[in-house]
């Protein structure tokens, strides 16, 4: 078995965040992470060259207060709860591990609603100050 020792939220939205901004914390950041119906894909990018992805149906997150901090490389110091709370628009989740390996997993999306919000992202702040994110595909 292998230990998380921190872990990347990617986000979509630059209207919301400068650069494609990410938010990263350490295993102590996070309460409790559940990712289900991962699939894999592999397609060609180029001449004889492929790649794979991983794509989950199902993600539940919960963040402990520490994980609340400025977010790197964006402008006015926005703190991660409250960007997340502001723009639904995680696109992938990478997880690091003990061992040195990570995994990207990307989260579901509903393109046809929007490309830049997504609709299957729920995320609230409970009372102990922890943020409870889901993202599911209907």
């Amino acid at each position: 078995m292998r230990e998380i020792k921190y872990i990347i939220l990617g986000f979509e939205n630059v209207t919301c965040s400068a650069n494609l901004s990410v938010g990263d914390m350490d295993e102590s950041d996070v309460n409790l992470i559940n990712i289900s119906g991962i699939e894999e894909t592999i397609h060609t990018v180029a001449c004889n060259s492929v790649m794979s992805r991983k794509k989950a149906r199902n993600i539940d997150l919960t963040l402990n207060p520490s994980a609340n901090n400025p977010i790197k490389d964006y402008g006015d110091g926005i703190l991660l709860f409250e960007r997340i709370l502001a723009c639904p628009d995680i696109v992938d989740i990478t997880v690091g591990y003990d061992d040195g390996t990570e995994e990207e997993i990307w989260v579901p999306w509903d393109f046809d609603h929007s490309e830049y919000e997504n609709s299957y992202q729920t995320a609230r702040l409970s009372e102990n100050g922890k943020l409870h994110i889901k993202i599911e595909q209907s």
